[in-house]
Parts: structure tokens; sequence; C-alpha cells
């Protein structure tokens, strides 16, 4: 079942812009919970990892008589808050969170209060999404993701932190945008920035969040398969954990969509086998035509969905690992790989120009 239970498109832009100001006067960020915790892992950790942080820190959290405490709890660990204390927030605040429909009672107890959808600060910008997890105290409920808006997360980061703007480039598109947040905190000062998803639901959160952050973007439903640029794009990024989605879209979107001297820039998950000599050749070995395409490998180190070859032969996942959804997956997962001679998985970022 999904959380948001109001219309994202009815709140006028005034309660956007209010909400926002509100969130920055309150000195709500991440930053900010984190040394609230007293944590040492950086930002990035809590964010790819939210739900281990809201089970393991919302006591300490709870104790804590802050705005932040209140918000953080809200919005970042998916829990409920006695209502009494939204008045730390100050009563124009806690209006505009009633108003909005961002906050609603719990069913049954009327004296709590839970968050509708997920507020996550990052780099400067506050992106809404759909609660991955609600965290009751005495029961931690994990919710399907299937058709959920995926808040800023691990691929996010990764992606972001490879994005570079090609020489005199005035447009960009967001393939597969989400919430927004790779279009939003990267494309400022691009002349045209464009955004779609199939995902109706990913579209409404992505179209919010740009009223949120005042940040001019066009979102829409639709298909790489079917997208009907008015002109092509000088730079394109897409974030999707899917190896055949993204060589599908290299060998069949791409060139639709990407201008004569344009830049994409395309995150996967990917795995090298036993004939491939390095990663560029397990790029290439998936391609129809690679001869069309100069495209450069980037490596993410550390990252979550990683796989180093003595772990294949231990046959074991890495503490942390995003490669399965649940621990009871990981055996079935490794077995796959081993049939299929998998030496190594790693997540890239392809940054891909014509030749």
């Amino acid at each position: 079942m999904n959380t948001v239970d109001f219309d994202l498109e009815a709140v006028p832009d005034k309660d956007w812009a209010e909400l926002r100001s509100a969130l920055r006067a309150a000195g709500y960020t991440t930053e900010a919970v984190r040394k609230l915790l007293g944590l040492s892992e950086p930002v990035e950790e809590i964010l790819r990892n939210t739900g281990r942080y809201s089970y393991f820190y919302l006591a300490r959290l709870a104790a804590l008589p802050d705005s932040v405490s209140v918000l953080a709890r809200l919005f970042l660990a998916s829990a409920r808050v006695p209502a009494d204390q939204l008045g730390r927030l100050g009563g124009t605040f806690e209006r505009l969170l009633r108003r909005t429909g961002l906050v609603a009672p719990v069913d049954g107890d009327p004296t709590l209060v839970r968050a509708a959808a997920v507020i996550t600060e990052l780099r400067g910008g506050y992106f809404l999404s759909d609660p991955l997890f609600e965290n009751r105290g005495d029961e931690f409920v994990v919710h399907d993701g299937a058709d959920r808006c995926m808040p800023p997360h691990a691929s996010s980061l990764e992606l972001l932190d490879s994005l570079r703007r090609p020489e005199g480039a005035r447009s960009f598109l967001d393939v597969g945008c989400g919430s927004g947040c790779q279009s939003q905190l990267f494309a400022a000062g691009y002349q045209r920035v464009a955004g779609f998803d199939p995902g109706p639901r990913q579209v409404q959160f992505a179209r919010a969040n740009a009223r949120l952050n005042g940040f001019p973007a066009s979102y829409i439903v639709d298909r790489w398969e079917t997208f009907p640029p008015d002109d092509r794009f000088d730079h394109v990024a897409f974030n999707t954990p899917s190896a055949d989605a993204a060589f599908a879209f290299i060998d069949d979107g791409l060139d639709r969509l990407l201008a004569p001297s344009g830049r994409a820039q395309v995150w996967l998950v990917c795995e090298r086998a036993e004939p491939d000599r390095d990663w560029a050749s397990a790029v290439a070995r998936r391609l129809r035509r690679p001869d069309r395409w100069r495209i450069e490998p980037t490596v993410h180190s550390g990252s979550p969905f990683a796989l180093a070859p003595e772990r294949l032969r231990e046959r074991r996942l890495p503490a942390g690992s995003l490669l399965v959804d649940h621990p009871g997956e990981a055996a079935a997962f490794l077995a796959g790989l081993a049939a299929r001679r998998v030496t190594e998985v790693a997540s890239l970022t392809l940054t891909i120009h014509r030749r």
C-alpha cells in the first residue's frame, strides 16, 4: 500500500515555497541529523541505508528535544511522533504540515502523527518520496518498493558524483527521473531541463520536488522508446540498476535523444565474466553496435553494489550489500552468478560520446 494519500499536484506553489523556507529555518539537513546522533559515518552512508539508522537510532532521536529531532523522526526515520511534539516546530510550521497533508494522525490513535512522505535533504535540496519502511516502535514494516518513488540513495549518489557538464551544454535530460534529484541537484544553469519516467507516481513526486526546490524543469510520464524530444539534448543522464535496461537504451534509444556533440552518463550494475579483459570489454560485449560509441566506464570503489572476485570465490556477500533485497535471496543470487561464469560485479557510470 502506498503511504502518500493526498494530491501533491493540488498543493499551491506558495505552500511549497513556505515549506522550503521552514525546513531551512529549522536547520533540517542530513548533516544536522548526523551531528545530533554523534555519528562518525558520512551523510552518504546514512542515505544509503536509512532503515538501518531508523532501527538502531530512533530511541536516541526521540530523547532529543529540538525541532530537528521531530523532523528527522517523521521524515527520515519514518516513525510515529506524539502529536503534541509538533509544537516544537512552531505553530506556523505545524499548520503548514497539516494543511499540506504531509503529516496525519495515526489510524486508531489520534495522540500520534505520522508522515505521509519522506523528505530527504541532499546537498541543499529537499526531495519528497515514498517511505520504504515504517518504524512503529514495536514493529518495523518494510514496504514493497515495486511501484514506489525511491528517495535519493546509493545509486543516486554515485551517479551525481560522476556527472560532468559537457563544454557548451545547454540542455539536460533526466531519463527515468524518479524523484528528480539528478536534474534538480546537478542541472542548475542549463537553459532547458526535462525528465520522464514510466511511473505516474514518480513524475508526480518529481514535479512536486521541482516546486519545493524552486527549480524550473518539465517532467512527463513516458518511456525512452516513445519520448518525443522537440530537440535532442546536450547532456543525458540515466540511473538504472538493470544492465539489460541500460544496454537496450544505449542500443535503441540514445541516438534519438542525444545531440550530435552531446554526452550521456548511464549508471548501472554490471557483471564481468571470464572472457572479459576489463570493464570496457564487458560493456562492449553487451552492445549490438559498440563501434557507434566511445564509452568510458567509471568503477565506483567501495560501492554497496560491488562484489569482488574473492567474495565470489567464497560465495558470500559483503556486509551492507545492496545486490539483493533480502539476505534470504543471497544464495540464489550467488548461484546465478556462478552459472553465468561471472568473475566480478561492480556499479559503473558509463560516459558516452558519439564516435
